[in-house]
């Protein structure tokens, strides 16, 4: 059953049908998925973070993230082939990717750094950034 419909590819190999799907929504999101959740399992691992504080500190939170998030976006669609191009969909994963580590383990790092967040390490053991 080699062939395919709808951009979705089909597989035989022996035992199974291997259903590939190709689409750069699927890349974009399994990418973000796979960038968020190994960089919040890095930052719940090594560092203390929590998300509370003060009104006016996640106020300044957002715009610093959001920042970010933009700046990464854009320079690396800047940098990397375009859609129709050869690697496109590897590149997008790429991109997708730093993004969700941006957004899992970067920004909070950033925060940390500039004091916009409340330090947990004293109760939990881990290490706190200077």
């Amino acid at each position: 059953m080699d062939g395919s419909f709808k951009g979705i590819t089909f597989v035989e190999n022996e035992e199974f049908y291997l259903l590939l799907n190709r689409s750069k929504d699927i890349v974009s999101s399994m990418a973000a998925f796979w960038g968020f959740a190994l960089g919040h399992l890095f930052l719940s691992r090594f560092f203390s973070h929590s998300t509370s504080g003060s009104t006016w500190k996640r106020l300044v939170r957002y715009p610093i993230g959001l920042i970010g998030v933009v700046a990464v976006y854009l320079g690396l669609k800047a940098l990397f082939p375009e859609e129709g191009e050869g690697l496109y969909l590897m590149f997008r994963f790429v991109r997708y990717a730093l993004l969700g580590l941006w957004v899992g383990l970067a920004a909070p790092l950033v925060f940390r750094l500039l004091h916009l967040n409340v330090d947990k390490s004293e109760s939990t053991g881990k290490q706190a950034l200077p």
